[in-house]
């Protein structure tokens, strides 16, 4: 068994690993956001309570908890894990505790106040519905697909740090459980065990579970050491000490120079305050100086500036304030026009503030009457207002003064911070979208230089070299793309289509099937692997990639008349008579469709529905088509 030294040697050397593991797992979620908050008050929830339990602070300091849920109540929707921590503690002072019955009647008391300290808000008893509502996000919300922090650590694999912290820790703790069975700690792992449920099911959750398993670790440690064998042998000792304070250096360095979060193709930057690069700040000032109409159409993560300028706006990321329907409505804008169109002329929207990479970004810029009013190294003002004819320029001037040149990252000095590669990206990839192509080749660049193995850089330098007509160039940095990154769905769908473009149909095949594995909701790369399979001659397999495009963009008239072109080839008429139609009725005042569409109906001898085609046509267009009028018997 160990004595006494090596139970307190053993504890110098598991807790910066813990620490240090703990950290590694939560790093990412360390920025300022509401959620802070909660990790703050959690953490002196913990303390507090083990402190008592452990008879190190008076019974009475329990009664700090009830007053610090109500800071915690109006801080964020998250306070329920207050009461319930508390009540966690009542729960294991009388089932699993020996101690006196003073110290369980505290507990209840303190849990039944902490309860009733959650109504001191402004919606009262409403604030429990909204943290049923939160925790709700990550299994069955609409948020639960789309928004990549309700999404499981799991699904981002092991090339991301937090999800190899979270497995060690997890495993740590479970390990020190195990070890220490018959004598757990019954508060600390009720709460650690859910916490770890919480942390498995959605990454925002891994700090709680980080915050609850250190100090359980902490506990258990001594006594699964006293279960094995003696530490003792000097060189064991010393090779967990070096292990240990070798990782824990590795990990400050990398944390401090912002190596880490250029690893993990994260923005954060070392230090206090706002991480520079990352908010759309003068895109707000814009806004704002330039009296731009509202309200404003915003993506939804901008809410809380618009909010704190006082301007009417469309949706935040409260969940529990908007409801599913709005936010079933604010993602359908990016799939369907005729939405957005209805969204538009409902609210007013003659503004918008949108994310460089929005995806209602384009469909926006292509309605009638919308610019771009101003953008930064995050954000883009869109508007129907007048603006001048150089604004584009002289944003794009501002933003190149404020990011400067990025630190070269296989140049930089060992103890130099390196620079991220994401806001170049994205002014680039934003520059692209609106036809800026030489000025997005030159930030593409940059990015590159700046962390050559980030993700995606080398695709959107790929994109920007062949609209710039270097097509060979670009064909070289997909490559490179698919080569680092075999996972990097974007780069295989870039360079299957650019052999497709240059009629290299067979490799364009292999790389569209690999970029649909990878991104099975990619509407585009379905359509490309549509054409690869067709020019390759598997129609059968070029149907059912046309239905996939038709499966997650309905209302895509062009999908359709694809769809009955390679339905026809097949010779299955009557299916390519039916997805023409519904062509027509998507887009009446497409020529090409319409005039498939009359053929195809004489074939079949419905001359009334050909002639009603020709009429719709004409009527929607606004000009007459002698072409399609004589093929049509008027």
């Amino acid at each position: 068994s160990c004595n006494a030294s090596a139970s307190n040697w053993l504890r110098l050397w598991i807790a910066p690993a813990v620490v240090m593991l703990a950290v590694v797992a939560s790093n990412a979620r360390l920025i300022l956001r509401p959620e802070i908050v909660t990790y703050l008050l959690l953490a002196l929830f913990l303390f507090l309570i083990v402190r008592v339990r452990e008879g190190r602070l008076q019974a009475r300091a329990a009664w700090t908890l009830p007053v610090l849920v109500v800071l915690w109540v109006n801080a964020h929707t998250l306070f329920i894990l207050g009461p319930l921590v508390v009540t966690a503690w009542a729960v294991a002072e009388t089932l699993f505790s020996n101690r006196q019955r003073r110290l369980t009647r505290v507990a209840w008391s303190v849990a039944f106040a902490a309860w009733a300290a959650c109504l001191a808000n402004p919606y009262g008893a409403q604030s429990f519905v909204f943290a049923w509502q939160i925790f709700g996000e990550a299994r069955e919300s609409v948020f639960k697909d789309v928004i990549a922090e309700l999404q499981s650590p799991l699904t981002f694999g092991f090339g991301y740090s937090a999800v190899i912290g979270l497995t060690a820790l997890t495993a740590v703790a479970v390990g020190f459980g195990a070890a220490s069975v018959r004598r757990l700690d019954s508060f600390l792992t009720i709460v650690t065990a859910a916490m770890a449920v919480l942390a498995w099911s959605a990454v925002r959750n891994i700090p709680l579970f980080a915050l609850a398993a250190v100090p359980f670790c902490f506990r258990h440690a001594p006594s699964a050491c006293s279960r094995g064998r003696s530490l003792s042998p000097t060189p064991c000792r010393i090779a967990l000490a070096s292990a240990t304070v070798a990782a824990c250096l590795f990990l400050v360095w990398a944390m401090c120079t912002d190596r880490l979060h250029v690893w993990q193709n994260e923005s954060n930057q070392f230090g206090v305050g706002l991480a520079e690069h990352r908010f759309p700040l003068d895109s707000l000032a814009a806004l704002e100086s330039q009296r731009l109409p509202s309200p404003v159409l915003n993506s939804m993560e901008f809410g809380g500036f618009l909010m704190r300028a006082d301007l009417p706006y469309y949706v935040d990321a409260r969940l529990e304030v908007y409801g599913e329907a709005t936010y079933r409505e604010y993602f359908s804008l990016a799939q369907d026009d005729d939405n957005l169109r209805d969204a538009i002329e409902r609210c007013g929207f003659r503004t918008a503030l949108l994310s460089l990479n929005s995806p209602l970004l384009p469909r926006l810029l292509a309605l009638k009457g919308w610019r771009v009013a101003w953008f930064d190294e995050a954000g883009c003002l869109l508007s129907t207002a007048e603006v001048s004819d150089d604004v584009i320029e002289r944003a794009l001037q501002a933003t190149l003064d404020r990011l400067g040149e990025p630190v070269a990252y296989q140049q930089a000095g060992i103890f130099q911070r390196v620079s991220s590669p994401q806001p170049y990206q994205r002014v680039a990839e934003f520059l692209l979208t609106i036809g800026r192509n030489e000025e997005a080749l030159r930030l593409a660049e940059r990015a590159v230089l700046a962390y050559p193995s980030g993700v995606g850089v080398r695709t959107t330098l790929g994109n920007a070299l062949y609209a710039v007509g270097r097509e060979k160039e670009a064909r070289e940095q997909f490559a490179l793309a698919v080569r680092a990154n075999p996972d990097d769905a974007t780069a295989w769908e870039s360079l299957g289509a650019l052999q497709a473009t240059s009629g290299k149909w067979e490799d364009a095949r292999v790389s569209l099937r690999k970029a649909t594995a990878l991104s099975p909701k990619s509407a585009n790369a379905w359509r490309w692997l549509a054409h690869a399979e067709a020019q390759t001659g598997d129609l059968v397999a070029a149907s059912a990639a046309l239905r996939r495009v038709i499966a997650l963009t309905p209302s895509d008239a062009t999908a359709w008349w694809d769809l009955a072109r390679v339905e026809a080839a097949r010779g299955l008429h009557a299916q390519a008579l039916e997805a023409l139609r519904q062509a027509n009725t998507l887009a009446p005042c497409h020529r090409g469709i319409a005039a498939d569409l009359v053929a195809l109906l004489l074939a079949f001898g419905e001359a009334k529905e050909a002639k009603d085609v020709v009429h719709r046509y004409e009527s929607e267009s606004g000009t007459p088509d002698a072409e399609l009028r004589t093929a049509a018997g008027l």
